[in-house]
């Protein structure tokens, strides 16, 4: 069997009229006078023996000429010659483990398309020569190199035995680029690619080096494709769940559908789904939702991995507030009585424990006390400065007139007309590569302020909260919650944390933490050195939920697969011509190139076009 890896160069056959058409138009005989009628004789048996293109066939020249331009053009083509072959050449095996794989046709006993995929490597594996080497690699969400070129089968049996199908949705076309790449220095060398092809990637790179062989057989699948939480704006007691399933069968089926919170059940009931139908629901619930829940339909179909969804609801960690204050009546009863903040209070900072305190603390606020040294972090300032982060402060002023407030929500209720202060010292910061923005100045100074540098944030207040009637107003407390958002996380709302499966996640690890243990759905624990206070964590390739610790505690997220189009069974990818299906014959396909033995032919007919020239006798 032969095939064209350059089709597109046969144009080049194009040149064969051409040719033809230069012979044609070739300089004619001159006519000449002769004396005698014996050359007219000679001219009629000629005639005899035929004329046109039976003429042209005697011209050994010309054939010579249509032969050379017919083999130069299929060697531009690169044609190849396609043959099974018992020996085996160094092999890229590219194994699909996306979710679809994990599909069972048959019933929940029967074998998985992945266990299919694995049978047919191990053939692989028994069928290489002493001299081949094979490579492994899987396709996910990333391709995923598990072996280099190995000629060990016992390694490459070991290494197939411990692969799993993953929750995750295929990527294929990125693995085949891969996997070509690394075929390429491999004179020889082909790639296989086994998979269900259920993605709507195109599989045809042009290449004859690639293979697909297709696993699994028709199936039938109904899907949660989203599952979500949110929070109504302004009522941490009113959420709405959201809940979509999807059809992809080709009838109308009855979906029980139950969401549970801890092992509660909150909503069941029953969806009516048609033919290929999509339907996205919104239920209202009531309460404080914390914890993990999940969304189950009670189906029987051949892939088990999206009938159930996950959400991780997180009630928002305290914000963890130190007050360091000889004493403040206001400020203690307006931070005690916020909701979402815990707050501890000293009269005095102890100077050899500021990473200790920092760790333990999202907010530090000085009351007329001057901090120590201070690491990078957020602080509130009233009445104070910190030279350590360049927020200084000037002679105190009697009876600043306030002129004018900032766009910040810190300010946005005070009204200053009404703020009366007895006693203020003006800011200023001492370099000017910080970020800035004034809240309350006067007509000469700024009187308040925050400010950014790094991951420092800083709000700072130039006055003493009891020489001033701030403490009594309205806005009082609206400007400590603002200002405690701005400096810390969130307070006090519930938030998902959820990702996709295969997709990183970024977590937030204290400073002072060297590792973190990742427990994953499956009960296996995951060690990462820590360095900094973000860890990207990329082993995300199964749904559940996750855990981990950390010095402020117990954390989790949940991971779903949460993709419609992994969810559909059916093979959509577009598929390049060398692809063999289950039971077909696994002998290894060799594509052996002929364009060497074309040129060859080519340079052969040229000399033999040169040797008849030098040849024929010239003529008067």
């Amino acid at each position: 069997m032969m095939s064209l890896a350059q089709p597109w160069a046969l144009l080049a056959l194009l040149a064969l009229p051409i040719i033809i058409a230069l012979y044609a138009l070739r300089p004619r005989r001159r006519r000449v006078l002769q004396s005698t009628v014996s050359i007219w004789r000679e001219a009629l048996r000629e005639r005899q023996h035929g004329l046109g293109l039976q003429r042209l066939l005697r011209d050994i020249s010309l054939i010579v000429l249509l032969l050379m331009a017919l083999l130069l053009a299929l060697a531009l083509s690169d044609l190849r010659f396609l043959t099974h072959s018992d020996e085996r050449t160094d092999m890229v095996l590219v194994l699909d483990v996306s979710a679809s794989m994990q599909t069972r046709s048959g019933g929940a006993l029967a074998a998985t398309r992945f266990d299919a995929a694995i049978q047919y490597a191990h053939e692989i594996v028994d069928q290489l020569s002493d001299s081949s080497r094979l490579l492994i690699m899987t396709s996910g969400a990333r391709p995923l190199l598990r072996t280099g070129f190995e000629t060990d089968r016992d390694l490459l049996r070991r290494e197939l035995d411990h692969l799993q199908a993953t929750d995750e949705a295929g990527r294929a076309r990125r693995a085949l680029e891969l996997a070509l790449s690394l075929q390429r220095n491999h004179d020889g060398g082909k790639v296989v690619f086994v998979t269900d092809a259920a993605f709507d990637d195109d599989l045809n790179t042009g290449s004859a080096e690639v293979e697909i062989h297709l696993v699994g057989a028709p199936a039938r699948n109904v899907a949660i494709t989203q599952f979500d939480v949110r929070t109504e704006i302004g009522d941490d007691h009113r959420h709405e769940v959201l809940v979509q399933l999807r059809n992809y069968t080709s009838e109308a089926v009855l979906v029980p559908l139950s969401v549970e919170l801890e092992g509660q059940t909150l909503l069941n009931f029953t969806v009516v789904l048609g033919s290929g139908e999509t339907k996205s629901m919104v239920h209202p619930l009531d309460g404080r939702l914390t914890g993990r829940m999940l969304a189950r339909i009670d189906v029987s179909d051949d892939l088990a991995a999206d009938n159930t969804a996950y959400v991780w609801l997180d009630a928002g960690e305290h914000l963890r507030v130190l007050l360091v204050s000889p004493g403040n009546f206001y400020l203690e009863t307006a931070l005690k009585a916020m909701s979402g903040v815990r707050t501890t209070m000293i009269d005095a900072f102890d100077a050899t424990s500021v990473n200790r305190q920092m760790s333990r603390n999202d907010v530090v606020v000085f009351d007329r006390i001057a901090p120590p040294h201070l690491p990078p972090g957020r602080y509130l300032l009233i009445d104070t400065g910190a030279p350590a982060l360049e927020v200084m402060t000037g002679p105190v002023m009697d009876v600043p007139i306030l002129t004018g407030k900032g766009a910040s929500p810190m300010v946005g209720a005070l009204n200053i007309n009404a703020l009366r202060v007895d006693r203020a010292r003006p800011l200023f910061i001492e370099h000017g590569d910080a970020l800035v923005q004034p809240l309350l100045w006067s007509r000469d100074s700024v009187l308040a302020l925050s400010m950014t540098r790094g991951d420092t944030r800083v709000v700072a207040v130039g006055f003493d909260l009891s020489a001033s009637n701030f403490p009594l107003a309205t806005s009082f407390p609206l400007f400590l919650r603002e200002s405690l958002d701005w400096l810390g996380p969130s307070l006090g709302t519930e938030r998902t944390t959820q990702t996709v499966a295969g997709e990183p996640l970024e977590l937030e690890v204290p400073t002072e933490q060297a590792e973190l243990v990742v427990r994953t759905p499956s009960g296996e624990d995951l060690i990462y050195p820590v360095e900094g206070s973000k860890l990207l964590f990329d082993a995300t390739s199964q749904a559940g939920f996750y855990r981990y610790d950390s010095t402020t505690g117990v954390r989790q997220f949940a991971v779903n697969l949460g993709n419609p189009s992994e969810s559909d069974l059916r093979p959509r990818a577009r598929m390049p011509q060398s692809t063999s299906s289950p039971g077909e014959d696994g002998d290894t396909e060799v594509t052996l190139p002929v364009w060497p033995y074309l040129l060859a032919a080519a340079l052969l007919l040229l000399l033999i076009e040169w040797g008849l020239w030098c040849w024929r006798p010239s003529r008067a």
